[in-house]
């Protein structure tokens, strides 16, 4: 059992992962996580808030060589829902312009990953590196509320979007070994 907690510190992401031996020089692996992280920040007249939450699921067919080195081809997918409010600050109105911005979505990855396991009797540091490609299908809706002297008004618009780009990856995860 493995996790990362770097990327635990840095995302808010909890990933644990589970590596089963097929024989010496193969192994399965299945990855599981969790994340929940939001952001705030002020920016001129406007407030903006940012919460994004989720689940991963994955899949990795390991082969070893020599000396712990490993090469990794790894599936996976995400979900996640992300929610964006921007508040815009008027001079005469309390608020003078609301925005929310509500969206799913679902992350398909293939990943090449190569790396080395260093063992300290069963203390496990796994190191590695790799390159990978995403496809991205989010949908959502926006609404804006503008609320203006009192009068609000809201537009309802839907929206789907499709998107593919290369990643990069890298870390250490670190674990127990029987």
């Amino acid at each position: 059992i493995k996790t990362n907690p770097i990327q635990f510190l840095l995302t808010g992401e909890v990933r644990l992962l589970t590596e089963k031996y097929l024989n010496k020089n193969n192994s399965v692996e299945l990855i599981t996580s969790y994340f929940a992280n939001y952001s705030s920040y002020m920016k001129r007249n406007s407030e903006y808030f940012s919460y994004i939450s989720g689940f991963k699921i994955g899949a990795g067919f390991r082969h070893y060589y020599k000396n712990g080195y490993y090469i990794n081809p790894l599936f996976f997918y995400k979900q996640m829902s992300n929610t964006n409010i921007r508040t815009t600050w008027g001079p005469f109105a309390p608020v003078e312009r609301w925005e929310y911005n509500n969206y799913i979505s679902n992350v398909y990855s293939f990943q090449i990953q190569a790396g080395r396991v260093f063992d300290f009797k069963n203390f496990i540091a796994d190191v590695y590196v790799g390159l990978g490609i995403r496809y991205i299908y989010a949908n959502g809706v926006t609404v804006y509320k503008l609320d203006s002297y009192g009068t609000p008004y809201s537009t309802y618009q839907p929206w789907d979007g499709k998107s593919i780009f290369p990643s990069v990856h890298f870390g250490v995860n670190l674990g127990y070994s029987k």
